[in-house]
């Protein structure tokens, strides 16, 4: 099967990834589309209109794959992004470059319609530039033929889809909403329900131009109405430039964006027009002298373009024409009728084996045609002539005429194609299989030596990228990595409606008792003010005094006394939920008033507003004052729930405030560098906590309690803290395994993983009592969140045991359920499973043996490509770079040691016929890991950071044992058996073949190469294995080359 190899990454999209790719064995570097399978509807339109196409204006497809998972795309490279890109990096183009852009969409266009195609949603977006500035048509997903609509089409393909997707349907569906196309670019007529049509191409066309010119569609408005009825009423401003210097547009093209941009489509600019327009006069003249400068270079003598149907007029002419022949057909229109014949023919015998035929390695030639074709391919000095279209494999081409002006609705109907093409083989339309022998998509491989678009690039030269520190501190490192912003993210519990939704409250101002001030009024009350204000809420809500009790009498409060009690209460729900107003408070003599209404209060509706205000300004308090009485507040909070343990419901109120009342004594303690001594906090409020969480089937209560003990851990900084148990971090593993909600799964191994990150001891806990296979399930199916956590967890619980970390890695189930981890689509879950494999691999080499077999290097090398800066913070990388980093480091100065462990092993055997037991065993264990450092080494992200003067004296060291080895003056195969010295032998060969190919390492280190390594090679090249032989020779004369060319360079 043919496979490709995908190089960096050029564009992503929500659903498709553009990657550079080349095609084995080839030198044609195309663009390759990865796109997901929900996009076949749109994936299939492409391909039946465009896999036909020939022209230097429209970008070429080639063929198309389908895998498991993804559509795959192979079409026309083209590196000078969008049009889009270009005007919102340049922000407007001159006139002069918006006439060469404009023609090149011209013809591009002209030629769609010849085919009977309508483009339908021409957007910037969807015009593609290549290296040389050639304008491509390179998105035909909205375009149909003309005749037909897309739902249609879309229907058609549904039914056709039915049998092979079940979920085809309900994809259709949603796409219908799509089919519309940008409104921005959408012509009068579309927008009242028409079908798109080569006039409302057009009308996008002058769309583009102006677009081009100004930076700004004629018509734009964020809002859909506000867009439609400018595009229907208004007409559009005339095109200025924002840049200072610019001269006013010509009179030309202001006259050609008026001729496009006409609301009424029958007096909309036609063809014939358009393509006579004067403003097209300058680049038909550059035209024609490029085309004279080509032919007095070639002489009388036709060069035969390579890329067919791209190229010069004469050039285009079929070889049994000569150029006087074919100037005998110009007022022949017949000879237009047999063209459309012709195409017609074409696009109905369009069948599966139609895309197969064109080859994704077309010849190199085919590029640099098409920067040399602008010689009239529509039109000569005399005006329009022709527009060849050349039959693909040699069927004929015919040729139009403009003498006799033909009608836009002769030339639409003579220049329309038979539309059974679209509909009638839907069936047969289908992609080539891209799925190899093992179901997976080895089709498309990632090359291993492509350019990183880091923020510094990979080379082999040793003295760009020095080599990093083999002394770093890996576990501090680790420690500092592990744990990211992300994780410690503070949610409230108040409010919160991934927990509880709540009703709004309202309150009623004109029977309120005090004072309806605004949220705006209150922050900018003065002191005396708010002092004034503190006291008509204290006493409208049951006291005079606030040192007095609330009820100093027996009688119970009157019905009207509750309703506005409550009605303030609402009210002041309505204004807490502000930093300076709930500074104020929470620190005045409400609290205390508040804290007594939740004792004393007659009902719960009274004590559920004052939970909520409670709450609220625990929630949005940021100065706890150190008199502040929120002592008392919890305890009453801890009593209150207490004695309601067994209703879920009361729980359900209790729980959020004494939650952020926790958090906020914890973080203030924190802030003032004093934990736990500023507030006294029950032991009786974590034990509360602890049996809401393990006790009872609710939900809601569990999530409360969860998301509280989440919120505090992340702010507690000591081992002391109540919070802090193995009692804890059980409930919490319970919790997250035997729950079916999945918030609350996630906020339980949050608040697990955020313990740990105290006291590693927590989860350490945990790994004995159910032992780490049962850990690393719970990372197999779940979600990138729950996946996070638990490597998070995991790796700072294994940080602080060795026992535990040599356990989880002599299980390979284990290692490989990490490893298919950097398979996910998260980056910050790859990242921290790079960190956790890093711990694994770090003091076992075999595990790091059995990564490196499992593609190891290769997840680096893709995830070197996609690691870019933070948005937020572009000097520094982002935090999967970091974890690279961090573990090429690690890996880069693993190799030398495994190198001089493999030599330590052959130094005590070297010479003896029959090596003892114990040097059996330790040679049995140490050689295969040999594997690893070729692994490496064939990395060029390792590469140039292994590779030193010591490095190569030790490789000089092990062919010096290996030639031992081949001539029998060591004996290892009785002991060893004769594959694991072979697999030695072809594994350190392997090791000198990959230096000698890479001559920017060798080079610097001339003497280490020509003392150390090729005396060793000499002898080899005479060895009685026969392929050995050969292969040391190519080794030889490369490294032979290299050095006698840089000996001869330093003479």
């Amino acid at each position: 099967m043919e496979n490709f190899i995908l190089y960096e990454e050029l564009g992503k999209g929500n659903s498709s990834v553009v990657y550079k790719g080349r095609k084995k064995g080839t030198l044609s570097y195309v663009a390759i589309i990865c796109a997901d399978k929900a996009k076949r509807p749109y994936i299939t339109n492409h391909v039946r209109l465009s896999h036909d196409l020939e022209h230097p204006n429209i970008a070429c497809f080639y063929e198309w794959y389908e895998t498991s998972n993804h559509l795959w795309l192979v079409v026309e490279l083209c590196t000078g992004g969008s049009l889009e890109s270009v005007i919102g990096h340049d922000g407007c183009l001159s006139e002069d470059v918006v006439r060469r852009f404009g023609w090149d969409l011209v013809k591009g266009l002209k030629h769609i319609h010849e085919l009977g195609i309508i483009f339908s949603d021409l957007t910037p977006a969807k015009i593609l530039l290549d290296g040389s500035g050639v304008l491509k048509f390179g998105n035909f997903c909205m375009s149909k033929a003309e005749g037909e609509t897309l739902e249609d089409f879309f229907t058609l393909f549904s039914a056709s889809e039915e049998a092979h997707n079940e979920d085809s349907k309900d994809n259709f569906s949603n796409m219908r909403k799509m089919l519309q196309g940008s409104p921005s670019y959408s012509a009068p007529e579309v927008l009242q329900g028409s079908e798109t049509n080569m006039s409302s191409d057009l009308w996008a066309l002058g769309c583009v131009l102006y677009y081009m010119y100004t930076g700004k569609p004629p018509f734009y408005s964020d809002i859909y109405t506000e867009l439609t009825e400018m595009i229907l009423y208004q007409e559009p401003r005339p095109p200025r430039q924002t840049v200072i210097s610019s001269s006013p547009p010509s009179e030309d093209f202001q006259n050609l964006l008026n001729g496009l941009l006409n609301k009424n489509p029958d007096k909309r600019m036609d063809w014939p027009e358009l393509l006579h327009h004067p403003f097209w006069e300058q680049v038909l003249m550059e035209e024609e002298d490029m085309e004279e400068e080509e032919h007095g270079k070639e002489g009388n003598q036709q060069g035969k373009n390579e890329c067919e149907g791209v190229g010069s007029t004469s050039s285009r002419i079929p070889d049994h024409f000569s150029q006087g022949q074919a100037n005998e057909f110009p007022n022949s229109h017949s000879a237009i009728m047999k063209s459309a014949s012709k195409i017609s023919r074409k696009l109905s015998s369009q069948t599966k084996s139609a895309t197969s035929h064109r080859q994704s390695d077309r010849k190199a030639d085919c590029q640099q045609a098409v920067r040399h074709t602008t010689s009239g391919a529509l039109r000569n000095s005399k005006g329009f002539e022709a527009e060849v279209g050349k039959e693909k494999r040699g069927e004929g081409e015919a040729k139009t005429d403009n003498h006799p002006k033909l009608t836009e609705a002769q030339q639409l109907h003579t220049l329309q194609p038979n539309k059974s093409f679209t509909r009638d083989n839907m069936s047969e339309l289908r992609p080539k299989s891209g799925v190899d022998e093992d179901n997976t998509e080895a089709i498309f491989l990632l090359s291993s030596c492509s350019n990183s678009r880091r923020s510094y690039s990979i080379s082999d030269s040793p003295n760009q990228t020095p080599a990093p520190q083999a002394s770093t501190d890996i576990t501090s490192c680790v420690k500092d990595l592990i744990y990211t912003d992300s994780d410690l993210i503070v949610t409230p519990i108040m409010d919160n409606p991934k927990i509880l939704k709540s009703p709004p409250v309202r309150f009623d101002p004109k029977t309120l008792c005090v004072a309806a001030y605004s949220v705006e009024k209150l922050q900018s009350l003065s002191d005396e003010e708010w002092t004034v204000f503190h006291l008509q809420l204290c006493s409208s809500l049951g006291e005079q005094n606030p040192s007095v009790p609330l009820f100093s009498s027996s009688t119970a409060p009157s019905p009207s006394s509750i309703r506005s009690r409550l009605n303030l209460l609402c009210y002041l729900c309505c204004v807490v939920g502000h930093k300076v107003i709930g500074n104020r408070l929470i620190n005045s003599p409400l609290l205390p008033v508040l804290t007594q209404q939740l004792r004393q209060a007659p009902n719960w509706d009274v004590r559920s507003k004052v939970l909520k205000i409670m709450g609220l300004l625990a929630l949005h308090c940021t100065e706890l004052g150190e008199d502040s009485p929120v002592s008392e507040a919890v305890s009453t909070l801890t009593d209150l729930l207490r004695e309601n343990l067994r209703n879920n419901k009361i729980k359900q109120l209790l729980l959020p405030p004494l939650g952020e009342f926790l958090y906020l004594i914890a973080s203030q303690e924190k802030k003032r560098g004093s934990p736990e001594g500023l507030w006294f906090v029950p032991a009786a409020a974590y034990t509360g906590l602890m049996r809401s969480l393990r006790e009872g089937d609710d939900s809601i209560v569990h999530h409360m309690a969860a998301k509280a003990i989440e919120n505090i851990s992340t702010t507690v900084s000591g081992p002391s803290h109540h919070l802090v148990t193995t009692e804890i971090g059980s409930a919490l593993w319970y919790l997250f395994t035997h729950s079916t909600v999945e918030a609350v799964r996630v906020t339980a191994i949050s608040s697990l993983s955020r313990l740990t990150r105290v006291v590693p001891a927590v989860f350490l806990a945990v790994i004995d009592t159910c032992g780490p296979a049962a850990i690393l399930e719970g990372v197999g199916g779940a979600g990138a969140r729950v996946q996070q956590h638990l490597l998070t967890a995991m790796t700072t619980a294994l940080l602080t045991s060795r026992i535990q970390t040599h356990r989880v890695a002599q299980n390979r189930d284990l290692v490989l359920k990490v490893l298919r981890c950097l398979e996910s689509p998260s980056t910050v879950t790859r990242a921290k499973a790079l960190l956790l494999l890093l711990l694994l691999t770090q003091d076992n080499t075999h595990t790091l043996l059995y990564c490196c077999q499992h593609r190891l290097v290769m997840y680096m090398e893709r995830d070197l490509r996609k690691a870019t800066p933070l948005r937020e913070n572009p000097s520094q990388t982002g935090y999967l770079s970091q974890c690279l980093d961090l573990l090429i480091v690690h890996l880069s100065s693993t190799a030398p040691l495994i190198l001089e462990d493999v030599l330590c092993a052959l130094r005590g055997v070297i010479g003896r016929r029959h090596p003892s037991t114990v040097q059996s065993r330790q040679l049995k264990h140490t050689l295969p890991t040999m594997s690893v450092v070729l692994e490496l080494l064939s990395s060029q992200v390792f590469r140039s950071q292994i590779v030193t003067e010591e490095f190569l004296a030790q490789i000089g060291l092990l062919l010096n044992y290996i030639t031992s080895i081949e001539s029998n003056e060591t004996n290892l195969t009785s002991a060893l058996g004769a594959a694991v010295c072979e697999e030695l032998i072809r594994t350190s060969l392997s090791i000198v073949e990959v230096l000698s190919q890479h001559h920017a390492l060798t080079t610097p280190h001339h003497s280490a190469v020509v003392d150390g390594i090729l005396p060793p090679l000499t002898t080899l090249a005479f060895s009685k294995n026969v392929e050995w032989s050969v292969f040391v020779l190519r080794v030889l004369s490369e490294l032979s080359l290299v050095l006698l060319v840089q000996e001869s360079e330093s003479n």
